[in-house]
């Protein structure tokens, strides 16, 4: 991949294709999917990529268990996503609901746990 839209575009595409609700690791998938729309968003300002990489990490969160590894690395995602959609549209919902996700990621992961809350 060279980082262009176009491979962006193929790789959201395929992870489209691969998120039916019979695959395992649905919720890695939907994170994986969360994340490519998030990066198209910052390279287009596509607000459909950002609303749609919201709702498939809002789907990864709800479709796992709390206890998963990644959990709270999604949650912090989503927060991260609200955060962005908060500071293009000024919406205090949004930097409420973000911020409050990212809370509740941070209060999930142990204090001696070596995981990076990074998004």
């Amino acid at each position: 991949m060279t980082g262009s839209v176009e491979d962006l575009n193929r790789a959201v595409n395929k992870a489209v294709n691969s998120t039916s609700q019979d695959v395992p690791n649905r919720a890695d998938w939907l994170s994986n999917l969360g994340i490519s729309l998030g990066i198209r968003f910052e390279r287009t300002g596509s607000m459909d990529d950002l609303n749609r990489a919201i709702d498939v990490t809002e789907m990864a969160v709800n479709s796992a268990r709390q206890d998963h590894p990644d959990w709270a690395r999604w949650l912090n995602n989503l927060g991260n996503w609200l955060d962005k959609r908060s500071n293009r549209t000024g919406s205090i919902d949004d930097l409420n609901r973000g911020i409050g996700a990212t809370e509740i990621a941070v209060n999930f992961v142990p204090e001696d746990h070596p995981i990076e809350l990074v998004g």
